[in-house]
């Protein structure tokens, strides 16, 4: 469907569902919200399990899963509204650098992440990219992500998270060494 003319509010987990993954915290989350909030769904860009398959049998037509070669992913996070970053508060979360932010960020998409992932839950709420869950918590009302905000999350990533912006930094590091 246009990303343009539809109404319902599309949030991707993109990336393996495997245990260490925290799907149990993930379910935790996604219940309330499908239960609540009837506008929202889920894409699960990974491969089919046991645990993406049970939410598409509980919300029939609101989660869906499927399976993307690496080329098409930017383009189908292009579709979608807010992307899904959510572990459990684990030591080594707590040190996580994990890749999916900057390609949401990348992509347009403000991030949905729990709280305790490396720094990035914290820069999450620092410069508004997105909601910082704590488990248990409600969510506010989701909403569409327009073109406006979708700019300001490519330009954080542009700006904060991609080679060039580290470029000089690497380049200091390696002189150092040298």
């Amino acid at each position: 469907m246009d990303p343009a003319v539809r109404k319902e509010v599309v949030l991707v987990y993109s990336g393996s569902t495997a245990g260490w993954q925290s799907f149990a915290l993930l379910k935790q989350l996604l219940i309330p919200l499908l239960e609540e909030q009837p506008h929202v769904r889920v894409l699960f860009l990974s491969k089919p399990d046991a645990n993406n398959k049970a939410l598409q049998e509980q919300f029939p037509g609101r989660v869906e899963g499927r399976w993307a070669k690496p080329a098409e992913v930017a383009g189908i996070l292009a579709g979608c509204d807010h992307g899904l970053l959510i572990r459990e508060d684990t030591i080594t979360n707590r040190v996580a650098s994990p890749t999916k932010f900057a390609e949401y960020l990348a992509a347009g998409l403000p991030i949905l992440i729990s709280a305790h992932i490396g720094d990035f839950s914290a820069t999450v709420r620092e410069h508004d990219l997105g909601t910082v869950w704590e488990a248990g918590a409600a969510l506010p009302e989701l909403t569409r992500t327009d073109a406006a905000r979708r700019t300001r999350m490519q330009a954080y990533a542009a700006q904060h998270l991609t080679k060039a912006a580290f470029d000089g930094a690497y380049r200091r590091i390696l002189g150092a060494l040298s």
